[in-house]
């Protein structure tokens, strides 16, 4: 897979070869996730592992950056704003599901509520 930040609206296959992955992230909330008692990078954060797999739940308040060596599936619950990484930026908003593969650090910025699975 090429380096780059895609939104999986606009590629069926891809969409298609991760359908499970979407559904579950997609139905997943606030509730599902063990909330940490501190911030991070001014963000409340939770974690939940559902069929092996680690998701992150990020409430930020402004920027979160993230760091991926593969790959990064987000959801956006909430909000909107813009991805910033080497190449660019990419606009986001409420309810737009990212696949970020193999772009190193990047940053999230806008008051949102996203959800991350490392794939």
């Amino acid at each position: 897979m090429t380096k780059g930040i895609i939104k999986l609206d606009q590629t069926e296959t891809l969409k298609n070869n991760l359908s499970n992955t979407v559904n579950t992230i997609k139905n997943l909330s606030k509730a599902d996730f063990v909330m940490s008692g501190e911030t991070v990078q001014s963000a409340v954060c939770g974690k939940a592992q559902i069929n092996n797999q680690d998701y992150i739940y990020i409430e930020s308040a402004k920027r979160f950056k993230l760091y991926t060596e593969q790959s990064d599936l987000i959801y956006v619950l909430s909000g909107n704003g813009f991805i910033k990484w080497s190449r660019g930026e990419k606009v986001f908003s409420s309810g737009d599901l990212l696949l970020f593969n193999n772009v190193a650090e990047y940053e999230l910025n806008g008051r949102s509520v996203f959800i991350v699975l490392k794939i």
